[in-house]
């Protein structure tokens, strides 16, 4: 397994955004799952909706992380329907997606958003996880790294303030595999990967040492083992694989095989 010199050591990060899915039962279902499974060399985070997040925090303590899809860049105000750095950390959310294809596909973030929103989440110590990836034109017209290098300009906010912190994830999802049943290769994920790190090793420096790169894209139980035997693939972001408790837990077993 590989360490980089990071805080994690030797354990896969294996995380699960449910995104507009999800029910109080499956919330406690996966949690009674999960604490039954002897996963101790995994690090387990949950991405749930909003609405189960409270409730989540309490199910799954002491056997995963509980994160947001997503945060607001403001920290208060007349913001109809946002929720804030603070109020994540009120209910004992610990980390927070960022960035994720859909919230800029759909609803217009930009690296620039995404950079104030991993302000407000490192002021109150909530670990974000930065999702970058390019669409399947962009791939054709040999712009992947263009575009990741773009998106990874995010994290400017972060190391020009002092609000740098030390231990960052990085989520590198081809758009085009999203959902799709499509997927990158293995080794095409790992250039990604290694891509990701030489920009973090040049630009951001202070990061390195707490870097973890997943990748996520129509990741399952049957397709996940070759990603993580990648040397610079440090876990998973599961989709709709995580929205099955037989399904997850498999995925997750499938992880602990890995060499």
């Amino acid at each position: 397994m590989h360490n980089y010199g990071s805080v994690y050591l030797s354990r896969y990060l294996i995380a699960a955004n449910w995104k507009m899915n999800g029910s109080p039962a499956l919330v406690r279902e996966m949690a009674l799952a999960l604490s039954l499974m002897k996963q101790a060399s995994l690090d387990l985070a949950i991405f749930p909706p909003f609405p189960f997040l409270s409730d989540a925090v309490k199910a799954f303590a002491g056997v995963a992380s509980v994160g947001a899809q997503h945060v607001s860049e403001y920290h208060e105000g007349a913001f109809t329907g946002e929720i804030s750095g603070s109020m994540l950390k009120a209910i004992g959310v610990t980390a927070a997606l960022v960035g994720h294809s859909e919230r800029r596909q759909l609803y217009g973030e930009t690296d620039a958003l995404a950079g104030q929103r991993l302000v407000n989440l490192a002021k109150q110590n909530i670990h974000p996880i930065l999702c970058v990836g390019e669409t399947l034109v962009q791939r054709e017209e040999a712009k992947v790294e263009s575009v990741i290098f773009n998106q990874l300009s995010a994290l400017d906010a972060l190391s020009d303030g002092n609000e740098c912190q030390t231990q960052l994830t990085i989520a590198y999802e081809p758009v085009w595999a999203i959902g799709t049943g499509q997927q990158a290769s293995p080794d095409q994920a790992n250039e990604v990967h290694e891509f990701i790190r030489r920009c973090i090793r040049k630009s951001y420096p202070s990061f390195e040492p707490g870097l973890r790169v997943l990748y996520g894209g129509s990741v399952k139980a049957d397709n996940v083992r070759p990603f993580l035997q990648q040397p610079s693939v440090d876990g998973v972001l599961v989709g709709g694989a995580s929205l099955s408790v037989d399904g997850f837990l498999a995925l997750c077993t499938e992880a602990l095989l890995v060499d």
